[in-house]
């Protein structure tokens, strides 16, 4: 999604919409029905998530999925995030449904 690295006042209005809380740092700003935070970035939405991971890291195929490694869908700490196939993705989401 990201394509281009943002520029430093992008950078600075994604961090209004990000608040710490504890050890994540969760998305203030709209989320999607899921709780996925949403960014306007060039007159695109984007999940807030994949686009801190991109701009850090660079572009990811769109078959690659962002587990949250904390499960919590609105943190945006790239510490929280890791790069997995839709495969691992859902193994891991029913594996976290299952402890709940």
């Amino acid at each position: 999604m990201t394509k281009m690295r943002a520029t430093k006042k992008e950078i600075d209005r994604f961090k209004k919409q990000v608040v710490v809380q504890g050890e994540c740092w969760v998305w203030s700003g709209c989320c999607d029905d899921h709780g996925y935070g949403q960014f306007k970035y060039r007159g695109q939405k984007c999940r807030a998530h994949r686009w801190i991971y991109e701009n850090l890291n660079g572009d990811l195929p769109e078959d690659i999925y962002i587990d949250h490694l904390c499960r919590n869908r609105a943190c945006v700490r790239p510490a929280h995030l890791e790069p997995v196939s839709a495969r691992e993705n859902n193994r891991r989401g029913t594996m976290y449904r299952g402890r709940k």
